[in-house]
C-alpha cells in the first residue's frame, strides 16, 4: 500500500519536473501568456467598473441594489484572480532567474509556491 503511494508521488514529482523544464525552456512564451491573461483580466475589470458606474448613476431600486452587489462581488473576484496571476508570474520569474544561476541549486520553496499558484489558476 505504501509502495503504491510512494510510486504515485514519484510519478507526480517527475511529471511536475518535466513540466517545469518545458516551461523554463521557453520563458518568454510563458511570460507572454501570463501578461496576456493579466491584460484580459484588466479588460474585464474595466468593463465591470463601467457597469458599476452606470448602476450607481441610476435611481436606487431593489433590482439595482442587487445588481450592484453582484457587480461588486464580480469585481472583487476579478481583482483576486489578477493578484494570483501576478503572483504566479513573479514566482515564475524568480524560478527562471534561479535556474539560470548555478550558485543557487536549492529552489524548493520557490517551486512549491509557483506550483501552488499555478494549480489555483
Amino acid at each position: 500500500m505504501f509502495g503504491a503511494y510512494l510510486l504515485m508521488k514519484i510519478r507526480d514529482y517527475t511529471k511536475t519536473a518535466e513540466l517545469i523544464k518545458k516551461t523554463i525552456a521557453t520563458p518568454q512564451k510563458v511570460e507572454k501568456q501570463y501578461q496576456t491573461k493579466i491584460n484580459g483580466i484588466s479588460g474585464q475589470i474595466r468593463k465591470v467598473q463601467n457597469q458599476q458606474e452606470k448602476l450607481e448613476i441610476q435611481p436606487t431600486t431593489h433590482r439595482n441594489r442587487r445588481k450592484l452587489k453582484q457587480v461588486q462581488r464580480q469585481l472583487a473576484r476579478l481583482r483576486t484572480e489578477q493578484k494570483e496571476v501576478e503572483a504566479a508570474l513573479g514566482d515564475y520569474q524568480i524560478i527562471v532567474e534561479k535556474m539560470t544561476d548555478e550558485d543557487t541549486p536549492n529552489i524548493k520553496q520557490e517551486l512549491r509556491s509557483y506550483l501552488r499558484n499555478k494549480n489555483r489558476l
